[in-house]
C-alpha cells in the first residue's frame, strides 16, 4: 500500500516513521530500505532513528542499524530493471548512456542529419555525447511515450505534435542507438515493466540484494524523479507497503491546492508557474512553486499530515482539511522577525505590517560587503559574536553555500585549521572556529586528483608556462620530487630566464596556428639551455653545442633541472600520444603509469592514490556497455568500450567524473558543518548562515532550444532555478533561531554598489511588508537586519562599543586599527607611513663609516632607503612574474637589458653578429625577422651614445679608480671609490648608459663630484653624463655635463655632511623628495607642470608606491615628515623644504650644461 505523510517540519516525520518501524519491525534478518535525496540527511536521519529505535522510555539511546539507504531514483531504476541479464552494464542507464550515444556518434559520422557533431574543433565528442545523453535520459524519465513514438518511427514532440525539421536530428539520432544498443530502452520496458511489477511476476533487487516488503522515502519537498514516480511507487505498493515522507512548506498552502479541484488530465502546461495564485505569501508564490507542483501531484492520493505536538515533542496525525488564506493580522506565534516570517509562509498569509521590530532582535541578518573574503571574515565574526554572546555551541550552526567549491578555499584561508582541544587562537591571537567542510568534489580534497585533472589540462593545451609553473607548485607534484618553497622558487627563476613562453617544440606550435620555424621560447628550446648549462661553462659570446646557450645556473642544481626535464618529458609523452586515438583502457594504461612518474600522496596519505586509482577503474567500468555488439570477457560480461577516443575526449571524461564525485560525507561529527545549499535541507538547525549569496549562485541558466521538454512543460519537471528557490525555502523555514546572509555589496574593483540578489531583494521586501514602518524613513531593517559593511576588516568600527557592527574578533585587524590612529586619537585614512618612527633601523645606525654609495640612493629615493634598511622590507616585483605571450617587441626592463648588453658589445668590440645570435638563442628576441630588426634598431640608438660619449671626452677603455676617504664634519668617516674616466685634458667621472635620462643621475653625478673636490680641490673636476634622450622622439642622445661652482673643499665636506644627517633621517622615517616633481617645485614651475611631473614620476615608482600610493599633488604636499632638523620650524609643507634645501645646494655648488650630442644612425646602416 502507498502511503503518504506529510508534514510543515522534518522532526514529526521521524517521529512518525520510528514509530512504524517499532510497531511492525521486519524480520531480524531482512534490513529496512529508506531512500533520502543527500548524504546529510542520511546522516542525521541515522543519527534521529537512534534517539528511538530500541531506546529505552525517556532516553534516547538507541541504536539504528540494519538499515539501507538508498537515492531515491534507485527504485525505478530497480523496476525498469527487474528480470534482466547483468544490469550494471545496461547501455540505458545513464552514465552509460554517454558511451552509448558517443559510440553512435562515431560510427554513424557520416550521417548528414549528425553532420554538426562530427566537428571537434570547438567542442569534444564526449562533451558532445554527455549533453545529448543528458537530454535522452530526461525524456527517459519524464517524456516515455514521446520515445516510444519515436521508435514507432513517428517524429512527434512532448505534446505529440510534429517536430519542425530542425529537430528531427533527436527522434533520428535516438533510433541509432537503440539499434546499435540491440536492447529495449527504459520508455519501451517501462509499462510491461510496472505490470509485472503489479503481478509480483519478477523479483525487485538492487545490487543483487531483494528489496525489503517495506520501502521508504524520506524526506523529499518535491517527488523524486518527477511525476512518473508516483506510477512506480503505486505499482510497488501493490506488494509492498511503500512509505513516502514529504515536507511541505505550508500546509495552507497544500489543503487550499488539493482542494481546488486542478484538472490533472492534461498533461502538458504551458506555464511553469502552477497555481501561483494560491500562494499568499510573495516568498512562498516565488520560492515554493515546486512544493505546488508536489502537492498537485498528490492531491489523488490520502495525505496524513503531522504535525509536533511541543508540549510532548511527539508526532500527531491531523486530519486534511482546507486552511482559508487571507491576510496576517497578529504578531504570529513568532516573537522574532525570522519567527514571524516563517509563521506566516507556513500559514499562507500575506505579510502585514504589524511585527514591532525589536532592536535586540538578531534572528534574521543580511550582511553586505567587499568580495568573498571579506564575506568570510564578516562570518567569522558575526559566528564568534554568537558564542560569546549566547548559549549556541559550534554544533548550532550551519553554514551552507550554493557556490561551495568556490567558497570553501576562502573558507579555509580565512578561518584557518579547524581548532582542536589544545590549539584554540591563530598564530596573531585571533580564536579558531571547529568546522569541517563536506560535500566538495575529489578535487577539491585530493591532491593526486587535482594534479592528475591539471596534467591533462596541459597535456591537451599549448603548454602554457604559467599553467605548467602551476602543476609544478601542486602538492602531489612537490610530494613525488620533494620540493620545497625554495626549489619552486628556483624553477620559477629559470622559467623566466630561459625565456620559456609556450608550446613543446616548433612541430608542437603548429597545432595551434605558428610555423615550425619559430623554436624559440619553446620548452625544448629552455631544457636544452638548463641541461647543457649544468653540463658545461658558457662563454659570454659563444653558442655551446648544437647551437645551444647554456643556463649556467642550473649547474648549481642539476638534479633539480633533471626533475624538471623528466615532468616536461612525462607531459610531452602525453601530448604526443594524444596524436591519435586510442580506446579508454589504453588510456587509463597511460595516464597510471604518468601518476606514478609525477604524483604522491602527502605523508600518510595513500588513500589520495587510492582515490585516484579507484577513479580510473571507474571510468572503464562505466564504458562496459552490454549490447549486442559489445566486446566480452571471458566470463561474457562486456569488456570496457573499445570505441577510440582523442586526448580531448579523455580530458572531458576524467574532468566530469571527478566533477561527480563526492568526498567521503562528514556531517555532524561535531563542529560548524560547511557544505553545499542542497545538503542539509529541511534539516532543523538553531543557525543557518548563508554565505555567498550573490546574484551569480542562484543563475542556474535555462535550457537550450534543444530542450523539448521546456518546450512543452509539465508538473514535476525538473526546473534547476526552481530548485534552487525551493532548496532556499526549505533552508531558510528549517533556521529555528537565526537565517544569517552574507553576500557582495559592492563591487571589489570599481567599489560601485551592487544591487542584492533577486531573492535576497525578495526576502527584504517581505520584511519590510512585516514590520511597523518598514515602507517609511528610517528604514527600521537598516538598524537590526540590513548591515553594510566596510571595504577592510581593521576598519574602527569593528572595535568601538557604539557601532552598529558587530564586534570583530581579528587581532590582526585590530592592531591594524590601532595603527591607523593617530597619536592624538584621530582617525586616519589609511596606514600613515609617514607618520612612522623607527628609533633602531634593521640596516644598523653605522655612525662611523658611510659609504658614498649611500648617499647617492638617499637623493634617488629616500622612501625607499626607508623601507629596505630603516623597515627591512624588500617588495616583490611584478616583473618577476612569468609571461606567456611570444614577444613581438622588446619593452621596459627587458629592452634596457638587451640595449646595456648590445652597448658593452660595441665597446668592447666583441662580434655582434654572434652576440645577436646568442640572444635570439636564448629567446631574448623577437623571431624570425623581428629579430634582426630589434637588434638593428638598438644597435642605432646604442651607436650614438658611443659617439656622443666620445666627443664629450669619456674614455672608453679602462677606468682610472679613484679613492675616496673622508672624515665629514660629523666626524664621520664616508668612503668610497670613484671612477676617473675623461680623456686628458679632463678629469673627473662619465657615465654611460642606454637608460633614458633621469633627474636623479645628475644627483647621482653632483655627490661624486662633491667626493672629488673635498679629495682634491686643485682639480677642475668634471661629470659627463650620456644617456638616451628623455623625449622618445628625439633623434639623438643627451648629454649633461655637470662642473664645480666655485667649490672648495670645506664647502663640499659641509654638504657632504648634510647629505649624511639626510640619510640618517630617512633611516627613520619616509622623507618625501622626489627628484624630477622636487625640482619642478624648487624650480617653482606652473602647479600643472609639478602635477604632470609627478604623475609620470609616480608611474615608475615600485617600493615607494606602498607609501605614497596614488596620492595626488595635493596629498604629496600635505605630507609631514618632521624628522629632520630643516623641518623643525619651518612653515611650508615638507615637500617643499626638502625639494628647496637639496636643490639649492645643488645649484650652488655646480653648474650644469648640455654636451654636443651625435644623431643615431640610420638602423640599415647598423644592420649591415
Amino acid at each position: 500500500m502507498l502511503h503518504v505523510v506529510a508534514s510543515e517540519r522534518i522532526e514529526p516525520l521521524v517521529t512518525d516513521l520510528a514509530s512504524r518501524l517499532v510497531a511492525d519491525p521486519l524480520d531480524p534478518m531482512t534490513p529496512e530500505w529508506i531512500a533520502v535525496g543527500s548524504d546529510g540527511l542520511q546522516r542525521w536521519l541515522q543519527l534521529e532513528l537512534a534517539k528511538h529505535l530500541g531506546a529505552q522510555n525517556g532516553r534516547s539511546d538507541g541504536v539504528a542499524a540494519n538499515i539501507t539507504f538508498a537515492y531515491p531514483g534507485t527504485l525505478r531504476t530497480a523496476v525498469l530493471l527487474a528480470g534482466t541479464e547483468r544490469p550494471e552494464f545496461d547501455p540505458w542507464l545513464i552514465d552509460q548512456l554517454v558511451w552509448s550515444v558517443m559510440e553512435t556518434l562515431i560510427k554513424h559520422a557520416d550521417d548528414p542529419l549528425l553532420a554538426a557533431f562530427a566537428d571537434t574543433s570547438r567542442r569534444s565528442r564526449y562533451r558532445r555525447a554527455r549533453q545529448i545523453a543528458e537530454r535522452f535520459g530526461a525524456y527517459q524519465l519524464h517524456r516515455p511515450a514521446m520515445l516510444r513514438a519515436w521508435l514507432a518511427g513517428d517524429d512527434l514532440d512532448a505534446a505529440g505534435r510534429p517536430l519542425p525539421e530542425h529537430q528531427r536530428w533527436q527522434p533520428h539520432l535516438w533510433r541509432l542507438v537503440r539499434d546499435d544498443a540491440g536492447v529495449a530502452s527504459p520508455a519501451e520496458r517501462l509499462d510491461e515493466a510496472l505490470t509485472m511489477v503489479r503481478n509480483n511476476e519478477v523479483p525487485l533487487e538492487v545490487h543483487g540484494r531483494a528489496l525489503p516488503p517495506r520501502l521508504v522515502f524520506f524526506g523529499p519537498s518535491l517527488l523524486p524523479t518527477g511525476a512518473g514516480f508516483l506510477d512506480v511507487a503505486a505499482a510497488v505498493a501493490e506488494h509492498r507497503d511503500v512509505l513516502v515522507y514529504v515536507i511541505e512548506p505550508s500546509f495552507a498552502l497544500s489543503n487550499s491546492l488539493r482542494s481546488s479541484g486542478v484538472d490533472l488530465s492534461s498533461d502538458y502546461h504551458e506555464t511553469h508557474d502552477v497555481a501561483a495564485q494560491a500562494a499568499v505569501h510573495p516568498l512562498l508564490r516565488s520560492w515554493g512553486r515546486l512544493q505546488r507542483e508536489t502537492a498537485l501531484l498528490l492531491s489523488p492520493f490520502d495525505t496524513h499530515e503531522v504535525v509536533l505536538d511541543t508540549t510532548t515533542a511527539t508526532a500527531t496525525a491531523t486530519a486534511t482539511a482546507t486552511t482559508e488564506t487571507g491576510t496576517g493580522t497578529g504578531t504570529g506565534t513568532g516573537q522574532t522577525l525570522l519567527g514571524r516570517l516563517q509563521h506566516d509562509i507556513r500559514a499562507n498569509l500575506a505579510p502585514a505590517p504589524t511585527h514591532v521590530v525589536d532592536p535586540a532582535d538578531r534572528s534574521l541578518q543580511l550582511h553586505f560587503g567587499y568580495g568573498a573574503s571579506r564575506q568570510v571574515e564578516v562570518l567569522r565574526d558575526v559566528v564568534l559574536d554568537l558564542l560569546n554572546t549566547t548559549a549556541l555551541t559550534e554544533d548550532d550552526i550551519t553554514i551552507v553555500c550554493p557556490q561551495l567549491e568556490a567558497m570553501a578555499p576562502v573558507i579555509e584561508a580565512v578561518f584557518g585549521a579547524p581548532a582542536t582541544r589544545s590549539t584554540n587562537v591563530g598564530d596573531d591571537g585571533t580564536p579558531l572556529l571547529r568546522y569541517r567542510i563536506t560535500g566538495l568534489s575529489t578535487a577539491g580534497r585530493n591532491p593526486v586528483i587535482a594534479a592528475l585533472v591539471s596534467m591533462l589540462d596541459i597535456a591537451a593545451s599549448n603548454f602554457d608556462v604559467t599553467r605548467v609553473a602551476e602543476f609544478l607548485a601542486m602538492p602531489a607534484v612537490r610530494e613525488r620530487f620533494g620540493w620545497t618553497e625554495d626549489h619552486l622558487a628556483t624553477l620559477n627563476d629559470w622559467l623566466r630566464d630561459t625565456n620559456i613562453r609556450w608550446g613543446i617544440d616548433g612541430a608542437h606550435r603548429e597545432r595551434f596556428g605558428l610555423p615550425a620555424v619559430i623554436e624559440g621560447y619553446t620548452w625544448h628550446d629552455a631544457l636544452d639551455q638548463m641541461l647543457v648549462g649544468a653540463a658545461v661553462l658558457g662563454d659570454d659570446n659563444e653558442l655551446a653545442v648544437a647551437g645551444v646557450v647554456p643556463f649556467e645556473r642550473a649547474s648549481a642544481d642539476v638534479e633539480l633541472a633533471g626533475e624538471l626535464a623528466a615532468v616536461i618529458s612525462t607531459l610531452e609523452s602525453l601530448a604526443l600520444a594524444g596524436d591519435s586515438e586510442r580506446p579508454i583502457a589504453a588510456w587509463i594504461e597511460l595516464l597510471t603509469a604518468a601518476i606514478a612518474q609525477l604524483l604522491a600522496p602527502g605523508e600518510d596519505a595513500t588513500w589520495q592514490l587510492e582515490d585516484a586509482q579507484r577513479l580510473l577503474v571507474r571510468i572503464a567500468e562505466v564504458s562496459r556497455l552490454d549490447r549486442v555488439d559489445a566486446p566480452r570477457r571471458a566470463d561474457g560480461t562486456p569488456d570496457a568500450s573499445a570505441v577510440s577516443l582523442s586526448l580531448r575526449d579523455l580530458r572531458a571524461v576524467v574532468e566530469d567524473t571527478v566533477g561527480e564525485s563526492r568526498t567521503r560525507s562528514d556531517f555532524f561529527r561535531g563542529g560548524i558543518t560547511v557544505t553545499s545549499l542542497s545538503a542539509l535541507r529541511s534539516i532543523p538547525v538553531p543557525v543557518v548562515c548563508l554565505l555567498g549569496a550573490d546574484q551569480g549562485a542562484f543563475s542556474a541558466g535555462g535550457s537550450d532550444g534543444d530542450d523539448l521538454i521546456a518546450l512543452a512543460p509539465r508538473l514535476g519537471d525538473r526546473d534547476r532555478r526552481a530548485e534552487v528557490r525551493q532548496t532556499l525555502l526549505d533552508a531558510f523555514l528549517s533556521a529555528s533561531q537565526r537565517f544569517i546572509v552574507f553576500a557582495d555589496g559592492h563591487d571589489v574593483r570599481t567599489n560601485a554598489e551592487l544591487p542584492p540578489a533577486v531573492v535576497l531583494a525578495e526576502l527584504i521586501d517581505a520584511a519590510r511588508a512585516t514590520v511597523v514602518g518598514g515602507s517609511g524613513s528610517p528604514d527600521p531593517l537598516e538598524a537590526t537586519v540590513v548591515h553594510h559593511h566596510p571595504r577592510q576588516a581593521f576598519d574602527e568600527a569593528y572595535f568601538v562599543d557604539d557601532s552598529a557592527l558587530v564586534r570583530s574578533f581579528n587581532r590582526s585587524a585590530f592592531a591594524s586599527a590601532v595603527a591607523r590612529r593617530g597619536r592624538d586619537g584621530s582617525q586616519r585614512v589609511g596606514i600613515d607611513w609617514v607618520a612612522a618612527r623607527i628609533t633602531h633601523p634593521a640596516a644598523g645606525d653605522r655612525v662611523d663609516v658611510i659609504e658614498l654609495s649611500m648617499l647617492q640612493a638617499v637623493l634617488e629615493s629616500p622612501m625607499r632607503v626607508f623601507l629596505r634598511d630603516g623597515v627591512g622590507m624588500r617588495l616583490p616585483y611584478t616583473d618577476d612574474a612569468l609571461v606567456a605571450e611570444l614577444p613581438i617587441e622588446i619593452g621596459g626592463l627587458d629592452r634596457w637589458s638587451l640595449g646595456s648588453d648590445l652597448l658593452d658589445v660595441l665597446i668592447s668590440g666583441r662580434d655582434l653578429a654572434q652576440w645577436s645570435k646568442r640572444q635570439e638563442r636564448r629567446g631574448v628576441l623577437p623571431p624570425l625577422a623581428l629579430a634582426g630588426q630589434t637588434v638593428a634598431n638598438l644597435g642605432s640608438e646604442a651607436t650614438a651614445l658611443i659617439e656622443t660619449a666620445t666627443a664629450n671626452g669619456v674614455r672608453l677603455g679602462e677606468p682610472h679608480p679613484l679613492s675616496i676617504d673622508l672624515v665629514l664634519p660629523s666626524g664621520q668617516r664616508l668612503v668610497g671609490t670613484v671612477d676617473d674616466r675623461l680623456e686628458t685634458p679632463q678629469r673627473g667621472v662619465a657615465s654611460l648608459g642606454y637608460g633614458r635620462e633621469k633627474v636623479a643621475a645628475r644627483l647621482k653625478g653632483w655627490v661624486e663630484l662633491l667626493a672629488l673636490y673635498a679629495t682634491d680641490p686643485t682639480v677642475d673636476w668634471t661629470a659627463v653624463q650620456v644617456a638616451r634622450n628623455a623625449e622618445s622622439k628625439a633623434d639623438h642622445p643627451s648629454v649633461n655635463v655637470l662642473r664645480g661652482y666655485d667649490l672648495d673643499a670645506a664647502t663640499a665636506l659641509d654638504t657632504l655632511g648634510f647629505l649624511a644627517s639626510l640619510h640618517h633621517a630617512a633611516l627613520r622615517q619616509p622623507i618625501p623628495f622626489f627628484p624630477a616633481t622636487s625640482l619642478a617645485i624648487y624650480d617653482a614651475k606652473p602647479d600643472s607642470e609639478i602635477a604632470s611631473t609627478w604623475v609620470k614620476e609616480r608611474q615608475n615608482l615600485r617600493d615607494e608606491s606602498l607609501i605614497v600610493g596614488d596620492a595626488s599633488l595635493d596629498d604629496l604636499i600635505a605630507l609631514n615628515a618632521p624628522g629632520h632638523e630643516l623641518i623643525a620650524d619651518a612653515a611650508s609643507p615638507s615637500v617643499e623644504v626638502y625639494a628647496n634645501a637639496i636643490w639649492r645646494r645643488f645649484d650652488a655648488t655646480v653648474t650644469l650644461s648640455e654636451g654636443v650630442a651625435a644623431p643615431a644612425p640610420p638602423a640599415e646602416e647598423v644592420a649591415s
